[in-house]
């Protein structure tokens, strides 16, 4: 069995990409939306127009297939994103639609499925995809990305307001990213302290 590739894997190997249907797994959503990006202007060699789907929204999924599987009359280079589909093709007709979408798929169409479990769901295994996983990275990993982030910026942090930030953002790197930004903004090169950290990051808590 093929040992599913992470996003970093991916992009390393494949310079030039010819797939134009992906499944996203996992966790570190934050990080899918760049992935498609760059993704979508390597196939394209362009910025394609772009489209999100949400399995929140009921009409979503036949607006989807609509959506992907028409010729755009002002681009020849488009991107149909769909987050949750394994919640929306547990019927017959939508897994048949989907079938004959991926099957006739337009060459200026690229599809991209977005699901967060971290395996790949039993109703999107028969999906013609090329998979990518995106785990989330360790607590020791994040610490020393935040350490290196403040200290390229020289700004002075303790490992205890380090553990502090993660508390307040989990290991979600969107929210980590959003938090330093906030901090480095607020510090104005002074050092950072726990008290700093508490006032500016209290409503990111998970």
């Amino acid at each position: 069995m093929n040992q599913i590739p992470n996003y970093k894997q991916y992009l390393s190997k494949n310079s030039k990409i010819s797939q134009k249907v992906f499944l996203l797994l996992g966790e570190e959503e934050s990080l899918k939306q760049d992935f498609i990006n760059e993704i979508s202007v390597r196939h394209f060699g362009k910025i394609p127009e772009y489209r999100h789907f949400h399995h929140d929204n009921p009409d979503d999924f036949s607006a989807f297939i609509t959506y992907a599987g028409t010729s755009s009359m002002f681009s020849n280079a488009k991107t149909a994103v769909f987050s949750g589909l394994e919640k929306s093709i547990q019927s017959s007709l939508n897994n048949s639609n989907l079938n004959d979408l991926i099957e006739n798929l337009c060459d200026d169409t690229m599809l991209f499925f977005r699901t967060s479990s971290n395996s790949v769901p039993a109703v999107l295994k028969k999906i013609p995809a090329e998979t990518v996983i995106f785990w989330r990275a360790f607590e020791n990993e994040l610490s020393e990305q935040i350490r290196k982030s403040f200290s390229e910026k020289k700004i002075q942090i303790s490992p205890a307001d380090i553990s502090l930030i993660l508390e307040h953002t989990g290991r979600d790197s969107g929210k980590i990213a959003a938090a330093l930004e906030k901090l480095e903004s607020y510090s104005e090169s002074q050092p950072v302290n726990s008290e700093m950290i508490k006032f500016i990051l209290t409503n990111e808590k998970e």
